[in-house]
């Protein structure tokens, strides 16, 4: 039976349970099962105590056995409803009566309305589910044959004087739905227009000369340079006129008037000037010497001018060149027969018996050298030199010093002295690796996130060639080649499908995050590494060529871990475990997006509620709680037994993920100022 403070004066509640009916009475407050025509709570009328029914028995309400709600009023047909699957209330609250064609406007439980356009009765009824989730319809009473309305309770066969016709609403057809339309407008196609004609006007435009009939033939047959040249040849035989390049004698020119250029400049009585150089070169003080018919001689190419008397004197344009008169040899008289040479050289070859007079001269003069073991010293052909000649045995071995190896004294005497110290002194150092090749990846961050999560993300892929440093300390070249022009870069991981090489450095990646870690990964291919290196005495090395060939470097992102959340929830209504369950997957409970291993730190500071915490079956059942160094102990002093209950988390339609939980359901309603409850 319903606790007095559930109902207010004047509501009624259905029982499932036994399937009576009960209302609180408006003027005592007493909640009393209703019977048919008692009007004032007392004893019940005639009828059933699942009835109810009005004080002329012409309207009658029942639960039936079946576990629906019967309305009747006076000799209509029974109508039957169906109640919620999960159970609540269900309620008439006494109200107004409106008239009206329409349906009224924010109505309200108990309105009656009468539709005056179809004679039809409705009451406004209100119901609540197990969660007190209202819900209201219109219920028809009397009139008609529809036993209620849906929403707006009107039956569109029963709307009178309807028009026939309506404004259309915004729509679009197509062209071949538009009648008379010409044809073109529906298809396009210049075969369906009409009267096009069958010529036109050319525009200006140009032939090529194959497009014009027999003109290259017409043209090859007027004249041929075969035939045009004997022509041109037999009238210049015939004297008909002179050929492009002719001379005339002097007696020829009979007159006009000769240009004073063309008439020769006589050389002048002064004596000819010798430049120091070119003629371009010409010296101020040498200009001064020169007027018009002096002969200028050009130290600077040997040749002889006469100036005209205008023009530069720098420029061999103002002078006319005077022909070769440079004697002959054989004609110059009175030449000595022998000169006395120039400073020469002549190698040893060249210089009759000198090596045999030296070799002989060595011979008669020069101390004989002896040399001993052990002296460190080597006569070879005649030249003392230094050798490490010790008399150590072979096969004996020195030990590290300075910068020497250790080696056996057979190796140690094929060196001289210096050689020996310079090993000892300065050793040779080998070039090193300063810097190792290395890939890098950027773009995903450290991170947890739930499981489902859509992930997107740009991946930039960098490539470190890697350094040589010189046996000497200085830089050489780059210990590896360059990424490799196509094809160079392979990104993998979370949510590609299909590694791919590509030629970018980036990649655009688009993932959803699974149960775990989620991370990604480049692959940099690169070309051999190219370039001398150089020990510290500045001798080329080898020492590194294995660590420059073509390959490969990786990189990876940091973990994104993907977990399923664990949840709670602060309710100041009890709830079951399933209730919970669906507060969860309809996002009124609180996802905690972290691992729920280990102590759950759930907040609590409770003020007149409950306290429900689900996680992943993954992670043990908690067995013990924490609000304070007071409140502690077994966790089924605040929750009932855990239980295990499917969540399942949706999107839209789609499923993002299922999965078992352990879910805790507290025991009873509490008020804590504590922040937080500690679940081990």
């Amino acid at each position: 039976m319903p606790d007095a403070t559930a109902l207010v004066a004047g509501e009624i509640a259905i029982n499932y349970a036994d399937k009576k009916i009960y209302g609180k009475h408006p003027q005592t407050g007493v909640v009393v099962e209703l019977g048919g025509g008692s009007a004032d709570g007392g004893t019940p009328g005639p009828h059933r105590h699942d009835e109810i029914s009005s004080l002329d028995d012409s309207q009658i309400l029942e639960i039936t056995n079946a576990g629906q709600l019967a309305f009747q009023s006076g000799t209509n047909a029974v109508k039957n409803y169906n109640f919620p699957a999960t159970g609540g209330t269900l309620g008439l609250r006494g109200g107004d009566t409106v008239f009206s064609d329409a349906e009224p406007s924010n109505p309200y439980p108990g309105l009656r309305w009468v539709n005056t356009a179809t004679g039809r009765v409705y009451d406004r009824y209100v119901w609540k589910d197990a969660v007190n989730t209202e819900y209201s319809r219109w219920v028809e009473f009397s009139g008609g044959g529809a036993s209620a309305a849906t929403g707006s309770g009107v039956v569109w066969g029963d709307i009178q004087n309807k028009p026939t016709l309506f404004a259309p609403e915004s729509h679009s057809h197509a062209a071949s739905e538009v009648t008379g339309l010409a044809l073109l407008a529906k298809t396009g196609s210049y075969a369906d227009l009409l009267n096009t004609p069958t010529t036109f006007t050319p525009k200006t435009h140009a032939h090529v000369i194959g497009d014009i009939t027999n003109l290259q033939t017409t043209l090859n047959g007027l004249v041929t340079t075969t035939s045009l040249t004997a022509a041109l040849a037999t009238k210049q035989a015939a004297g008909a006129y002179a050929s492009s390049n002719h001379t005339h004698d002097a007696s020829a020119i009979t007159s006009g008037t000769i240009s004073v250029d063309r008439l020769p400049v006589l050389p002048s009585s002064a004596p000819p000037i010798v430049l120091s150089g070119l003629i371009s070169d010409i010296t101020s003080s040498e200009e001064g010497n020169i007027g018009q018919g002096t002969i200028v001689i050009s130290s600077g190419d040997g040749k002889r001018y006469i100036y005209k008397g205008t023009g530069s004197k720098a420029s061999t344009a103002s002078y006319i060149e005077l022909s070769d008169i440079s004697p002959q040899w054989g004609s110059i008289a009175g030449v000595p027969s022998t000169f006395n040479p120039a400073t020469h050289n002549h190698p040893v070859s060249e210089i009759t018996g000198f090596e045999s007079a030296v070799a002989g001269y060595v011979a008669a003069y020069a101390p004989t050298i002896t040399v001993t073991d052990n002296a460190g010293l080597e006569n070879v052909s005649g030249q003392l030199t230094t050798r490490y000649n010790t008399t150590i045995e072979d096969t004996v071995e020195s030990i590290k010093v300075g910068g020497a190896n250790a080696k056996a004294a057979s190796e140690w005497k094929t060196k001289t002295v210096v050689e020996v110290l310079d090993e000892i002194l300065f050793p040779t150092i080998a070039p090193t690796i300063k810097t190792a090749k290395s890939a890098s990846i950027s773009g995903v961050n450290e991170a947890t996130l739930e499981v489902g999560a859509s992930y997107s993300r740009t991946l930039t892929a960098g490539f470190n060639q890697g350094l040589i440093k010189n046996g000497d300390g200085s830089d050489g070249p780059a210990l590896v080649g360059a990424v490799a022009a196509t094809s160079g870069y392979t990104f993998s991981g979370t949510g590609i499908v299909s590694a791919t090489a590509q030629n970018g450095s980036t990649y655009s990646l688009s993932s959803v995050i699974v149960a775990g870690d989620n991370k990604w990964s480049v692959a940099i291919t690169h070309s051999a590494g190219s370039g001398a290196y150089y020990d510290n005495k500045g001798v080329a090395s080898s020492a590194l060529d294995l660590s420059r060939g073509a390959g490969s470097a990786s990189a990876t992102t940091p973990t994104v871990t993907g977990v399923y959340p664990y949840y709670y929830l602060r309710s100041a209504s009890a709830l079951t475990a399933d209730q919970f369950v669906t507060a969860i997957q309809n996002g009124t409970a609180t996802a905690v997006v972290a691992a729920s291993s280990g102590a759950l730190t759930i907040p609590y500071a409770l003020n007149q509620q409950y306290i429900y915490v689900a996680y992943p079956t993954s992670s043990s059942a908690r067995t013990t709680y924490e609000t304070s160094i007071s409140d502690n102990g077994a966790i089924t002093l605040v929750f009932e037994a855990v239980v295990q209950k499917a969540v399942t988390k949706m999107q839209g339609t789609t499923t993002i993920w299922s999965r078992q939980y352990h879910v805790h359901v507290g025991k009873r309603v509490t008020t804590s100022s504590n922040a937080n409850i500690i679940l081990r």
